[in-house]
């Protein structure tokens, strides 16, 4: 019973962060496509919808069956990550992506504060801190400085930081869904997605002139498996381990850009690098307290 419980510990996190090295690379994919954000996501979700169909036609029939109990939750995480898209996307429109960005890393502190406060978790020192330093880590590999800083547009900073409470608060209904299968459950995140962002999508783009090769695999990769590991492993994973493993996601991201794109790290951001490496080092060296977190 023991090892069982120990295998199913192991996987959840295993796959989130599998879900996380997916969702970092999805930069590179997008700067090759030459489509507005909101298309891009339009596109990520009807394609990922589709994946999601053939998946669980040809291989989840079985699970189609989504209970009473869950179905609010699951809608609520649809709608809740439809909306994270789009104060996020304002937010890039309002301010500057870094300081956007640096705001929204403030999601895995706030699944932090609300775990410890309102669930009653007890974290080990090793993960907190893991967590505030990941956090200090995100700020730094995104280049943010202190001109950055000074020159703060409030209402951009206020989209992002509805962004970051709304991806909080997804991770956090994503646990109340214990017995639908993930696949099913990304099914309906991604169909809400198309319904909700067929309105604001521009369709007057030359159709022919579109990588639908990159724009499939947006969807079928960086929707369909990326949320099929998001939501499998979220549920099988402590939330502050969650929020600490979130980080991984602009730490693969940073170093597709320096070796796949040819970019620049600046000594900021390799500070902020060494800062992540060390956040997950404190929670590999705090892996035997870790029991201590409750679910």
């Amino acid at each position: 019973m023991l090892r069982s419980s120990a295998n199913v510990t192991a996987t959840g996190p295993f796959l989130f962060s599998l879900a996380m090295l997916i969702s970092g690379s999805i930069g590179l994919f997008v700067r090759l496509i030459d489509l507005s954000p909101i298309n891009i996501v339009f596109f990520r979700c009807a394609f990922g919808a589709i994946a999601l169909d053939l998946y669980i036609l040809g291989f989840k029939r079985d699970a189609l069956t989504v209970p009473r109990s869950e179905l609010v939750p699951i809608l609520g995480c649809g709608f809740v990550l439809v909306a994270n898209w789009v104060f996020l996307f304002a937010a890039f429109k309002q301010t500057s992506i870094t300081v956007a960005v640096s705001i929204y890393y403030l999601a895995p502190v706030l699944v932090t504060l609300y775990g410890l406060f309102f669930l009653g978790q007890r974290g080990t020192k090793a993960v907190i801190l893991g967590i505030l330093l990941a956090f200090l880590g995100a700020a730094l590999v995104s280049g943010i400085t202190v001109e950055d800083i000074l020159s703060l547009n409030i209402l951009g900073a206020s989209y992002a930081f509805c962004a970051a409470v709304l991806y909080a608060a997804l991770i956090l209904l994503s646990k109340r869904v214990k017995h639908t299968d993930s696949a099913v459950t990304a099914l309906v995140q991604t169909t809400v997605g198309v319904l909700v962002l067929s309105f604001f999508a521009d369709f007057g783009m030359a159709f022919a002139d579109l990588k639908w090769g990159l724009i499939a695999a947006i969807g079928a990769l960086h929707t369909a498996l990326l949320y099929i590991l998001f939501f499998r492993g979220i549920r099988d994973s402590p939330i502050l381990l969650v929020a600490l493993l979130g980080f991984i996601d602009p730490l693969f991201a940073i170093f597709l850009d320096r070796f796949a794109l040819g970019s620049e790290i600046s000594t900021v951001q390799l500070i902020g690098i060494v800062c992540i490496i060390t956040a997950l080092t404190l929670k590999t060296f705090g892996e035997n307290k870790t029991a201590q977190i409750t679910e």
